[in-house]
C-alpha cells in the first residue's frame, strides 16, 4: 500500500505534496482534457517550465513532469510565495478570454449567430478591448473560457437559440 502525503500547496493549477525525499510540485494537466483549454496546454506548460528553472535551489525532475524540492525551513515562506505566483501566471494564461473567432469555432456557430447572440445578451461577452493595429481603432469583443466551456458542454442551448 503507497503512502499517503501531505499537500504542501494547492492552487488553482499547480500543487505540491511532500514526499520522503522533498517537496514534489506538479501542474495539473486535467483541465487541459477540455476543448475549451487545449490550445492553452502548450504556452501554460512553457510559463510552468520557465518558471520552475528558475526555482533552481536544487531540484530534480521526475519523468511524470513533478519537480522536487528542498528548501530549507528559512526559505519555506519565499518558496510558497513563489509557487503561489506561478499558479497566478499559469492562471492568466488557461483562464485568459477567448476572442470571438475562437467562439465560433469551439460552438460551431457562425459570425452572424456570434454577433446577434452577443447584442441580445445570450452570448456574454467578458470584455471589450480597443485595438489600434491599422490606422483605425476598432473594438474586439472578448468571452469568458468557462462561460463558453460551459456552452460545449450544453449544446441544447445552442439549438434553443436558434430555434428562437
Amino acid at each position: 500500500m503507497e503512502k499517503k502525503y501531505q499537500v504542501f500547496f494547492k492552487g488553482s493549477f499547480v500543487s505540491g505534496q511532500t514526499t520522503k525525499l522533498g517537496i514534489e510540485i506538479s501542474l495539473d494537466d486535467s483541465i487541459f482534457s477540455f476543448e475549451v483549454f487545449k490550445k492553452r496546454k502548450t504556452p501554460a506548460r512553457r510559463s510552468f517550465d520557465r518558471a520552475i528553472n528558475l526555482l533552481q535551489d536544487t531540484f530534480r525532475v521526475d519523468t511524470k513532469n513533478k519537480f522536487l524540492f528542498y528548501p530549507t525551513q528559512d526559505k519555506i515562506e519565499i518558496f510558497i510565495a513563489k509557487i503561489r505566483k506561478i499558479d497566478r501566471r499559469v492562471g492568466a494564461i488557461v483562464n485568459a478570454p477567448l476572442s470571438a473567432r475562437s467562439v465560433q469555432d469551439l460552438l460551431n456557430i457562425s459570425a452572424e449567430e456570434c454577433r446577434l447572440w452577443t447584442k441580445s445578451g445570450k452570448l456574454l461577452s467578458s470584455t471589450k478591448v480597443a485595438s489600434a493595429r491599422t490606422k483605425r481603432t476598432f473594438t474586439v469583443t472578448l468571452y469568458a473560457p468557462s462561460l463558453i466551456h460551459d456552452l460545449t458542454l450544453c449544446p441544447d442551448t445552442i439549438e434553443s437559440w436558434r430555434r428562437e
